[in-house]
């Protein structure tokens, strides 16, 4: 689990009034979407999306009713060995 740095910690437990800290953890969530990190996890994951989404309707328009379910089947069996290997850490 993650848990904020001691420094942020100490400087949310220093604000007194509640309108402070709502501030505050609004500048924290400005600030958050804009790092580096974030926008490559947000843009992996809506790459990945968007492949997925293409790849479906792409199937779907196959006018054969097996193949079609072959490559639907398909595309999702490689959705899901993608997702594991991600959450391995290996890709």
């Amino acid at each position: 689990m993650w848990s904020a740095p001691a420094e942020i910690d100490k400087r949310a437990a220093a604000i007194d009034s509640a309108s402070a800290r709502r501030r505050f953890a609004l500048g924290c969530l400005r600030a958050a979407p804009v790092q580096p990190g974030t926008i490559r996890v947000l843009g992996g994951a809506g790459v990945v999306a968007a492949v997925l989404a293409v790849a479906l309707v792409w199937a779907a328009a196959i006018e054969d009713a097996g193949v079609r379910t072959e490559a639907v089947g398909l595309v999702l069996v490689l959705t899901a060995c993608a997702l594991v290997e991600h959450h391995r850490g290996c890709l």
